[in-house]
């Protein structure tokens, strides 16, 4: 009798059925076309500061430094003045050799920003398709040209080290030049960035 009123209940009272987490797994959803957005998210220029530094800012992180090294060595000079066991010799020739730097690195990072000087009439008129061939057609002459930089810089280089020549504050000349080509592969660096930027976008619209 006890038997039939246990078989009873529990033909009354089945047991609850095991939680299903309706959820998709996160991982199924990484799709390809998912991992493309998450890129062009984290390399647009219109993205969170943080990740733009993330993806393309060695450029910004090499001016800071140089920016830095020269007004150390412009203060040291001024003081230097009245101050004669401060005074750096040749500093005069140092401070017009960070600039070169400064000025490769800076274009690189403009043309990371967008920043040099252009005229967008044409680009303003162009839509879809027309406007996207544009982009690739201005990025294209932009890395022609930075390769020619490159390449005659690393030219430029070899020469002045074969020759054993010497800036006139004493250190290897060749140091000077080596802003061309490390500013031009930065500027390479970012067009392939936004040139990718530009592909994935295509595939989205």
């Amino acid at each position: 009798m006890r038997a039939s009123i246990l078989s009873h209940r529990r033909r009354a009272n089945p047991s609850p059925a095991p939680d299903v987490d309706p959820t998709p797994d996160a991982t199924a959803a990484e799709t390809p076309d998912a991992t493309a957005a998450v890129w062009t998210e984290l390399a647009s220029e219109d993205g969170p500061d943080a990740r733009r530094r993330t993806i393309s800012g060695l450029d910004d992180i090499l001016g800071l430094v140089l920016l830095a090294v020269l007004v150390v060595v412009v203060i040291i000079e001024v003081i230097g003045r009245y101050v004669p066991s401060w005074e750096i010799a040749f500093s005069d020739q140092i401070l017009p050799d960070l600039l070169v730097w400064l000025v490769m690195v800076g274009t690189a990072s403009a043309v990371r920003r967008n920043d040099h000087l252009g005229m967008s009439a044409l680009g303003d008129r162009l839509r879809g398709q027309a406007r996207t061939l544009l982009r690739a057609f201005i990025r294209a002459i932009e890395a022609a040209f930075f390769v020619i930089l490159l390449v005659e810089g690393v030219n430029i280089i070899n020469t002045e080290r074969a020759q054993d020549q010497m800036s006139p504050a004493g250190y290897p000349s060749w140091l000077i030049t080596l802003a061309l080509p490390v500013g031009s592969g930065l500027a390479l660096l970012n067009i392939a960035i936004g040139a990718t930027q530009d592909v994935l976008r295509s595939r989205q619209k």
